[in-house]
């Protein structure tokens, strides 16, 4: 009975080491059902933004983006709208926005309703998005 406890203890803590470094994005999620696609697609609003540490998000809270799954992509601010396309680069770990000032975002967090991204233009801005 002690040998099998030990062993299912040992078996817990080899499956959480393996899944932990199988991690795409440095904060997580660990195992996600739905795919990165079906993750990103959405119009998400921004949260929190960051500006080379310093809190910018109220100059940024009129912005929507949206993902389609098609790979079509809209950036809203106030009045303004443009349309653009999107796709995953570098497996997966980087989303390229292409619209008339094209952009790379580093994927740190993504999940069904939270996406965390790095964007570093000579200025390191960092966007909490949450779904509109």
């Amino acid at each position: 009975m002690k040998a099998k406890t030990i062993l299912l203890s040992l078996f817990a803590l080899i499956s959480l080491i393996t899944f932990d470094s199988c991690k795409k994005y440095p904060d997580g999620p660990t195992l996600s059902l739905r795919t990165k696609t079906g993750r990103v697609s959405n119009v998400w609003k921004v949260e929190k933004c960051t500006k080379n540490g310093a809190d910018i998000t109220a100059s940024k809270n009129d912005r929507t983006y949206e993902f389609r799954k098609d790979g079509v992509f809209i950036y809203t601010s106030g009045s303004k709208t443009e349309q653009g396309s999107w796709a995953f680069i570098n497996k997966k770990e980087w989303l390229d926005v292409k619209t008339s000032d094209p952009y790379k975002w580093e994927i740190l967090r993504l999940k069904e309703k939270e996406m965390w991204v790095r964007e570093n233009d000579g200025d390191v801005f960092e966007y909490h998005l949450v779904p509109r």
